[in-house]
């Protein structure tokens, strides 16, 4: 009877240039993940951590499983422009915080395994040097995306196994202003729900391929301002999470060394429309190779 356990602490130092945009974390707080930068979660299927990015790979799990993770994530970015022909702007930001990633999976039947995991899904935000767009007034806007997934995998047949699961999604978006001496601070939270789809076919012992889905989920909701904590208003404000489509290929060379690679696409004119700001899809390769020393 096998029983996988994982406990991973990891560092990452990213830069980001995020004057207006948003992140996905490629690399949840998983071993595989952040080992392989990202191109392992569509491949997913050594613990219970795949119920955040590959639900048909929990079908692997002979028994229970469960993950433990944290990154620590550190985004900074610098802005130069021109307000007009002879008016130049600049500010920079930077942003630092912790991504946990939790999961545990539990075999119910010969063909069926359930999990529940809880992570950071990614978010978006900066402290202004000098305002959001060089002009003061924005000192601080950031959304922080928490979702929790109830999942399950399915061996449908020896060679092919199914997964998906229910997304519930929390928002919270928090925002700092200020005009000469008036300060004015604002916060807000959504949640909602939205699924993910997922599904492997082993080739050979040797080889599989996997290809997931997961749903855009919008979110409404309203900033209540205040001012010296006298409430001035509420703000609508609207936040559209990309859906995102993966497909990958795991390829063992030998007994020690491992190929994969994954393509993926991010949905993000959705949120780009829902927020006011002109963003463009996102589309990614990427490969990892890893070998295991064995004595």
């Amino acid at each position: 009877m096998k029983h996988c356990h994982a406990l991973l602490l990891t560092f990452p130092l990213i830069a980001l240039n995020a004057s207006a945009g948003g992140i996905i974390l490629s690399e949840m707080a998983t071993f595989d993940s952040v080992s392989s930068a990202g191109v392992a979660n569509a491949l997913n299927r050594k613990d219970a951590s795949a119920a955040m990015s590959s639900p048909a790979g929990l079908t692997h799990i002979e028994d229970y499983s469960y993950s433990i993770g944290l990154q620590y994530v550190d985004a900074d970015f610098d802005f130069k422009g021109e307000l007009n022909e002879t008016t130049p702007v600049k500010t920079s930001g930077a942003n630092q915080q912790f991504a946990p990633g939790l999961a545990y999976a539990q075999r119910v039947s010969d063909s069926v395994v359930l999990a529940g995991s809880l992570h950071a899904e990614g978010g978006l935000g900066m402290k202004y040097s000098n305002g959001l767009n060089g002009q003061n007034m924005v000192d601080e806007l950031a959304i922080s995306v928490i979702n929790m997934n109830f999942a399950a995998g399915y061996q449908a047949t020896s060679n092919l196994s199914l997964g998906g699961g229910l997304i519930v999604q929390h928002i919270i978006s928090e925002l700092e202003a200020s005009h000469g001496d008036a300060k004015v601070k604002g916060d807000g939270s959504s949640t909602e729900l939205g699924f993910l789809l997922s599904a492997m076919f082993d080739l050979s012992d040797s080889t599989y391929i996997a290809a997931n889905y997961k749903s855009k989920i919008e979110h409404d909701y309203k900033l209540d301002l205040k001012a010296n904590s006298q409430t001035l208003s509420k703000l609508a404000s609207a936040t559209t999470w990309p859906a995102t489509l993966d497909v990958g290929v795991s390829h063992n060379l030998n007994e020690q060394m491992n190929i994969k690679i994954r393509a993926a696409y991010e949905n993000w004119k959705d949120y780009g429309n829902a927020s006011g700001h002109d963003m463009e899809n996102i589309y990614s390769l990427g490969t990892s190779l890893s070998y295991t020393h064995q004595k």
